[in-house]
């Protein structure tokens, strides 16, 4: 017990208020999680949606019909965005937390969490547990802020698939099929990429000039790619510069024994991570085995050659 009290003594001197209300959220979370029930469809192909070159699947949630964002670059909750001067929803647990944004000015946020259940043609999932967030009407920038979200519900990639799933992702003809982890799915055409699995999510292994990189495979992001490192890359070739965004097309990305003949890459200083995007990613089927760490591609469009 006094371990525990020197514990909770050393967060309050040590950590901010801002870490202490995260950790409290993690504790309700992993509380909730345990009311959770999810239940796949298995071997079934279904449709989903790209729109402004993003991927929606339509869904019920709490009994309302909506196109569920699916953001890979998330972890597993579902995560609903209210606009500041709507009315914020009642909450198994709310906090207020405090962020710089990139003017260096105080923004704060309503964080909540709450259940919800869902419904689509892939899943069924009863009392999910989703984090509701909205810009407070005390943050500096609330005005500016667009009440036009371009997404009200988002889920992530730790849900959707979960590690014991397998997801076929084809942008061919626009379908995901779901298997279980333990079946024997067909890789006929498809090509074992180099992958790695980390807390951020899945990367994808890419040559560029012959230098390797692992890529998140991000289907929130709709560009091509992009890295953080640019003098490894200079050309004479650049299109554009915008401060510290440097664009360059490039015919030197090789993904396993797949050659991309063209491609955008944006150098950017304001990332950490090489980043894959949906202008990448929409241009392969994938098969995603989480429970086997493994990611197989195969490309759909013509300008992709396959050795």
């Amino acid at each position: 017990m006094k371990k525990l009290l020197f514990l909770y003594i050393g967060l309050a001197l040590f950590c901010s208020c801002q870490i202490i209300k995260q950790i409290d959220l993690a504790f309700k979370i992993n509380r909730m999680t345990k009311k959770t029930e999810e239940n796949y469809n298995y071997g079934i192909k279904k449709s989903f949606i790209i729109d402004k070159n993003f991927i929606f699947i339509p869904c019920r949630i709490n009994n309302t019909t909506h196109f569920l964002f699916y953001d890979t670059k998330i972890g597993g909750l579902l995560h609903e965005s209210i606009p500041y001067n709507e009315e914020f929803p009642q909450c198994k647990k709310t906090v207020k937390i405090k962020t710089k944004n990139s003017l260096k000015l105080s923004d704060y946020f309503k964080v909540g969490l709450k259940y919800y259940d869902l419904e689509s043609d892939f899943f069924y999932f009863k009392n999910f547990v989703g984090i509701v967030t909205s810009q407070s009407n005390d943050s500096v920038t609330q005005k500016c802020i667009s009440e036009n979200y371009p997404y009200r519900f988002a889920i992530g990639r730790e849900a959707f698939p979960n590690k014991d799933v397998t997801m076929l992702l084809s942008f061919s003809d626009t379908t995901i099929t779901l298997f279980e982890s333990n079946y024997k799915y067909d890789t006929t055409g498809f090509s074992l990429v180099k992958s790695l699995y980390t807390c951020r999510g899945i990367a994808v292994c890419l040559l560029i000039d012959s230098i390797e990189y692992a890529f998140r495979f991000d289907t929130g992001y709709k560009e091509f790619l992009s890295l953080p490192q640019y003098e490894k890359h200079k050309k004479e070739n650049e299109i554009s510069v915008i401060d510290t965004l440097f664009i360059q097309q490039t015919n030197n990305i090789t993904i396993s024994n797949l050659i991309s003949q063209t491609g955008n890459i944006h150098y950017s200083q304001k990332i950490t991570q090489p980043v894959l995007g949906m202008k990448f990613i929409s241009h392969f089927d994938w098969i995603i085995d989480l429970n086997k760490g493994k990611i197989y591609a195969k490309p759909v469009k013509e300008f992709y050659i396959t050795y």
